[in-house]
């Protein structure tokens, strides 16, 4: 049994280093190395301070449209998905969203134009 558990491991091992996910983080790690693109702290602290003001703005949301924001968006499920957690309709998940996305349009004001 623990022959084939290494052997299983190793051949796990060999199918991710050939897989297309792996070559293209390396493809797009290499590129960015070669032209510079590397992030400054600057950056970071922009991204992360925006990640904060985002994530307040959903979480000021009343909680119908906050738990459609969050399955969708950051749980990344699928509308249908969203439907069958929520007990609902698809329809009533897709109001709901576009609703959601509106009022933190609102709310968030010339934040993500920038």
């Amino acid at each position: 049994m623990k022959t084939y558990l290494y052997k299983m491991t190793i051949n796990r091992s060999y199918d991710y280093l050939r897989s297309w996910s792996y070559r293209n983080h390396l493809f797009t790690n290499k590129f960015a190395s070669i032209l510079g693109f590397q992030k400054s702290i600057d950056d970071f602290v922009v991204l992360e301070d925006e990640k904060v003001v985002i994530g307040n703005a959903v979480l000021s949301l009343t909680p119908k449209y906050r738990e459609v924001i969050i399955l969708y968006y950051f749980k990344d499920l699928k509308i249908d998905e969203v439907a069958i957690i929520l007990d609902c309709s698809v329809n009533t998940v897709k109001t709901r969203l576009s609703r959601a996305r509106t009022m933190l349009k609102k709310s968030l004001g010339g934040i993500l134009d920038e």
